[in-house]
């Protein structure tokens, strides 16, 4: 018998080196095993039961204090879910809590058993705690459903309206328009997930291919415009070249819409006219007259070239008409000319 007890008191004592909370069943199976044993020598016996009470002991001690570390520890996860609690009924729950909660339970359940006369008060106190979260959660969850939903109506009645829109008579009005529903867009909140990028989609679709449509429109338009600040440009080179009045050089340091091979062609091929018979007085007026009629036929181009160019071309012409004999008539504006300058310039 003493060779049994001594054998339990040496397993005891390995296992209270390292002690740990599952170890309590198996200490009260060996205190089980040695109420079996029979009596030892009297002379042993009293040794034999301090040694081991000791080790029985020391790990039922260890584990008392253990209790009372897992009890502060938990009392203050109780005390941290509580301070999350909102300050008044109805209050929102501040973002992120729900995620700090959860991991108050993740821990919670790493933290070992506290004395049994506090185990229950503590348990319900923390999950009660613990549930007005999620209760609050639900609710405001139903709210933002509900939110949602009327987010959805909003959102669809803008993509009403901004097809409506292109109905409107003028760019100008369809473009206010959709800035406008693009504003009240943003000030919107999120519509239901499933729904949202269908709706964002489609709305964002619509608005970018008018855009993209007007931005053709004003590429292709202004393309028109320079194309007739080229003509313009061409038809005055040409009538100050008959008058003398610029070279191609001059003509080159004043940045014209012509490049410098196109102004020098131009200048050759006045050149040519001024060294022949087209030098007479007569000739020079049906070049003239020609030049003119193109110019009619050229429409409108940038809005602040316009006026110079008018004032280009009006100055050679009456430069031209000032060298010829009646030049006291012809030097006034003529009425078609007048009408072609009010025309390009609107």
């Amino acid at each position: 018998n003493l060779t049994k007890k001594e054998a339990l008191c040496l397993e005891v004592e390995e296992l209270v080196q390292t002690p740990a909370m599952d170890l309590g069943k198996k200490i009260q199976a060996i205190q089980k095993q040695w109420k079996q044993i029979g009596p030892v020598p009297r002379r042993h016996d009293e040794k034999i039961w301090k040694r081991f009470r000791a080790g029985c002991d020391s790990y039922f001690n260890w584990l008392d204090a253990q209790r009372q570390k897992n009890l502060r520890m938990k009392t203050t996860l109780c005390e941290l879910a509580e301070a999350l609690i909102p300050a008044a009924d109805g209050d929102p729950i501040a973002p992120g809590t729900i995620d700090t909660v959860i991991g108050m339970q993740k821990q919670w359940k790493t933290i070992g058993p506290v004395p049994r006369e506090k185990s229950d008060e503590l348990w319900q106190r923390f999950t009660g705690t613990c549930d007005l979260f999620f209760v609050d959660r639900k609710r405001q969850q139903e709210e933002q459903e509900k939110t949602r939903h009327a987010n959805l109506n909003a959102k669809e009645e803008i993509l009403r309206l901004a097809g409506e829109a292109m109905a409107l008579p003028t760019d100008q009005e369809i473009t206010d328009r959709l800035k406008e529903l693009q504003q009240q867009w943003k000030a919107i909140g999120p519509a239901p997930r499933e729904h949202e990028q269908i709706l964002w989609d489609e709305f964002h679709g619509l608005c970018n291919a008018f855009f993209q449509k007007k931005r053709e429109q004003y590429l292709e338009k202004n393309a028109v415009l320079e194309e007739n600040l080229k003509k313009k440009e061409e038809l005055c080179f040409q009538l100050e070249r008959i008058t003398g009045q610029r070279s191609a050089g001059a003509a080159a340091a004043t940045g014209s819409a012509l490049d410098l091979v196109e102004q020098f062609k131009i200048a050759r091929e006045a050149n040519f006219m001024l060294a022949g018979k087209t030098t007479s007085t007569q000739k020079k007026r049906e070049e003239v007259r020609r030049i003119q009629q193109e110019w009619k036929k050229i429409g409108p181009t940038f809005r602040e070239q316009e006026q110079r160019l008018w004032k280009r071309y009006r100055k050679a012409i009456d430069v031209i008409y000032a060298d010829t004999p009646d030049h006291g008539r012809k030097t006034a504006p003529r009425k078609e000319d007048q009408a072609a300058a009010a025309k390009t310039s609107e």
